[in-house]
């Protein structure tokens, strides 16, 4: 039995916490906030918020001694793959952020803002930094040599552009905010440029188009930047060679059975989309083997990465995470803490 092969057929589950003075922390603040002051867009998120703490508050189980002897209140997830794409946790359905989307109450599901309040005080959140563009460039830059083309004489693929945003991505979202002349974070908060620009490279690796991207922010006649023009063109080139493959056949025929109502498209975009998260979930399970392995306690899956509760007498070291994934799956990630750990949350986040 291979080492994937052992990771699929266990139970993948974990139990995870949430402080139950946060929640209190959290509904006070929400509950006393002035509703008549707040714009109409903000009025809706202070209810769904309130709406998803209460659901919190049902779900998560009573306070016990926790991680690092907290005070806490747990809740065991158990994570299912739907045809080889993402582990979710969906035990739990939460209040709905649309008509179209639910929610779901765990660590995966919950609003990031959240986090901080409910896990601060033992959780590491480690992330797989830049992921899909990662593992599609790192796969599709060796497409030539998979075994399946040997003695085909297959070209390698060209994709410029793919690699500058794989090396650079934070170059690659300047590069976007100059030709578009976006507010800049400092005028528009910290972050603004990176949450502008990200959707747009996501939607363009999974077969959406820059147009879209273009009427949604309203800069339709703004002009194109040659370099996302190309990134498109290189990813429908991409995604046509893994579609085609012998080492994704499995994976385009189960979609293509689940979503024969759809149009061809439709179900070409789908499935490019699957594959960039069945690579996503290879390396998470990678990562997740590292930690159980090295004695850590893994309290969450969250999709690209994972938490760990705190261990006052052993350093995260991830740059051996790295090494690790790299020997198993031989791809070259970026293992980065996003901040939670000890971080001072505030209140004000929750309503910006």
């Amino acid at each position: 039995m291979t080492p994937r092969q052992a990771q699929l057929e266990e139970v993948v589950a974990h139990t995870e916490w949430v402080d139950d003075a946060g929640i209190a922390t959290l509904r006070a603040f929400l509950c006393q906030s002035n509703h008549e002051t707040l714009s109409p867009v903000l009025r809706q998120r202070r209810t769904f918020l309130i709406s998803y703490i209460d659901a919190i508050d049902a779900v998560y189980g009573p306070a016990v001694e926790g991680p690092n002897g907290a005070i806490a209140r747990p809740l065991r997830c158990v994570y299912a793959r739907v045809r080889e794409g993402r582990l979710f946790c969906r035990a739990h359905v939460g209040p709905s952020w649309s008509k179209k989307e639910r929610s779901f109450i765990c660590a995966q599901g919950m609003p990031g803002v959240l986090r901080p309040f409910l896990m601060r005080q033992w959780a590491h959140d480690i992330d797989i930094e830049n992921c899909h563009v990662v593992l599609l460039y790192q796969l599709g830059r060796c497409y030539h040599a998979w075994q399946e083309n040997a003695g085909k004489n297959v070209a390698p693929l060209q994709l410029p552009e793919l690699q500058r945003l794989h090396d650079n991505r934070e170059e690659f979202i300047e590069h976007i905010s100059t030709v578009h002349r976006l507010r800049s974070d400092g005028e528009a908060g910290v972050g603004y440029r990176k949450s502008m620009c990200k959707p747009l490279l996501l939607r363009i690796l999974y077969g959406g188009t820059y147009d879209a991207w273009l009427q949604e922010h309203d800069l339709f006649f703004s002009g194109r930047s040659p370099r996302v023009v190309r990134l498109q063109q290189e990813v429908a080139v991409l995604s046509d060679a893994f579609l085609r493959s012998e080492r994704f056949s499995p994976i385009v025929r189960a979609e293509r059975v689940a979503q024969r109502q759809r149009l061809g498209q439709q179900v070409a975009r789908s499935t490019f989309s699957k594959i960039g998260q069945y690579l996503e979930c290879e390396v998470l399970l990678s990562m997740r083997r590292y930690f159980l392995e090295s004695g850590w306690d893994v309290h969450s899956l969250i999709f690209d990465g994972l938490t760990v509760a705190h261990r006052a007498d052993t350093p995260l070291d991830l740059r051996a995470v790295a090494a690790f994934v790299e020997l198993d799956t031989q791809f070259v990630v970026r293992v980065t803490e996003k901040p939670l750990f000890g971080v001072t949350p505030s209140c004000d986040t929750l309503l910006a």
